[in-house]
């Protein structure tokens, strides 16, 4: 067995922002850090948080990945009464409380979803309020935008048939990628409004069409991936 060590505050943090995501959750574990996982396969994202220096002991290589229903651990944890619950983790079950009185069984996927390891080809810091306003002109027009990037500019347009083309700019630092894709909107400003970010965001481009959004709330660190939407089901 496993034991680690966990604020079910901050768990009900990471699951709160996941609410609108795909319906199981993973977990994995590493001698030092928790990843909290899901995706809307839907709509080509990919999301991931990860509890900062969490206390694991007895670390057991086997059990590091486990897949969880996410309504019914975000339900149960609404009325667990303890804001510091230890869980135990077996090979094939989870148990929540220091009593073991509360029983979680883990889900198994013949084929896991991973984010392939792909090239960083630009990075920079973009302010939260601005991206956030960016977002919600977009919003306007259809559910999805389309992001050119050139020398100095990142252009973000949103189209509909009615209203037609509606365009931003905005200015980053230092880009000298030509990029351009298609990408899901909504579920990219549910998220950046649900977590409530507290500073700025972390904005990437990276080969093969994905874009990545990376920010921190309190002790969690989240990643979003989004891929290109082609209309097609995306297996990362």
């Amino acid at each position: 067995m496993s034991k680690f060590e966990i604020k079910t505050t901050i768990l009900k943090d990471v699951l709160e922002s996941f609410r609108k995501m795909h319906t199981e959750i993973i977990f994995e574990f590493t001698d030092e850090d928790i990843f909290i996982s899901t995706r809307n396969q839907s709509h080509s994202l990919y999301m991931k948080a990860r509890i900062v220096g969490s206390s694991l002991q007895n670390y057991v290589s086997e059990c590091n990945r486990l897949i969880f229903d996410l309504t019914n651990l975000r339900e149960f944890l609404d009325v667990y009464p303890e804001n510091n619950s230890v869980i135990t983790i077996t090979e094939n079950a989870v148990y929540v409380g220091k009593e073991k009185n509360f029983l979680f069984y883990v889900f198994s996927e013949e084929e896991f979803f991973e984010i392939p390891k792909i090239k960083v080809l630009y990075e920079c810091s973009l302010e939260k309020e601005n991206l956030l306003q960016v977002l919600k002109e977009l919003r306007v027009f259809s559910g999805f935008f389309k992001l050119e990037a050139s020398i100095g500019d990142l252009r973000l347009f949103g189209e509909d048939k009615i209203k037609g083309q509606g365009k931003i700019v905005l200015k980053i630092p230092k880009i000298d990628e030509e990029f351009e894709g298609i990408f899901s909107l909504q579920p990219l400003l549910d998220i950046l409004n649900d977590v409530k970010i507290e500073n700025n965001v972390n904005f990437r481009i990276f080969e093969n069409n994905v874009i990545g959004f990376s920010f921190k709330k309190h002790e969690i660190a989240f990643e979003i991936y989004i891929a290109e939407h082609t209309g097609e089901k995306n297996t990362w």
